[in-house]
């Protein structure tokens, strides 16, 4: 079964420290949280531990990653809804396994991408929502180029 802790510091790699940039829709932002996502939280002094908590609490649980056999798998999903949220995620892993497509990552979806060879579904997974969120992102707001560089590694790694 995948383990958060080996997740989580894949993910603080992408996501440490904080930033405050002026053209990031998320605002201020720390350890990948952000002031827009979480407005009640004192983001700027957010702790290692809080982030933690808010990760394990609001994406690995809701996605029951704690029982998907692929470590990588569920790597790549935690990590990636961190980046673009739950939503987003589930709709591509949803295209890539072939069901129903309504952003709910419930049994249905938990079930088709645990039952899918990893290397098949990532494969899929990656290009799919590259292709239909990564894409169009900065196709709606060219400024956000200056990011293509490092969301392509993060997708694709």
């Amino acid at each position: 079964m995948a383990n958060f802790q080996i997740a989580v510091e894949k993910t603080f790699i992408h996501e440490g420290g904080k930033v405050n940039d002026p053209q990031d829709p998320g605002g201020c932002t720390s350890y990948g949280i952000s002031q827009k996502a979480y407005p009640d939280f004192d983001i700027p002094n957010l702790t290692v531990e809080q982030a933690k908590a808010i990760y394990y609490r609001d994406y690995w649980h809701k996605m029951y990653l704690d029982a998907m056999k692929s470590q990588s798998i569920a790597e790549k999903l935690f990590d990636l809804s961190v980046l673009c949220g739950i939503p987003t995620v589930t709709k591509s892993a949803q295209r890539v396994c072939g069901v129903s497509v309504d952003g709910i990552f419930g049994p249905a979806t938990f079930n088709a991408i645990n039952n899918m060879d990893p290397d098949t579904f990532l494969e899929h997974f990656k290009t799919d929502i590259w292709d239909k969120h990564f894409a169009e992102i900065i196709a709606d707001n060219p400024v956000l180029m200056k990011y293509f560089h490092g969301w392509n590694d993060r997708v694709m790694s």
